[in-house]
């Protein structure tokens, strides 16, 4: 699986650090335990989806 925006890998993971209070705690981040890069949605701004590695 792979980071939408900047094709970095990613792992099923927890974010570290994630504490926006907000919303579910997304269950991927990128292989340095950042959330994946975030994009607009109907709810504001949200981290990606990972979508497959190609």
């Amino acid at each position: 699986m792979m980071c939408p925006h900047c094709e970095e890998l990613v792992q099923d993971i927890e974010p570290e650090g994630w504490i926006v209070p907000i919303g579910h705690t997304p269950a991927y981040s990128h292989l340095d335990g950042t959330e994946l890069c975030c994009e607009m949605t109907s709810k504001g701004y949200r981290p990606a989806e990972p979508v497959p590695a190609t």
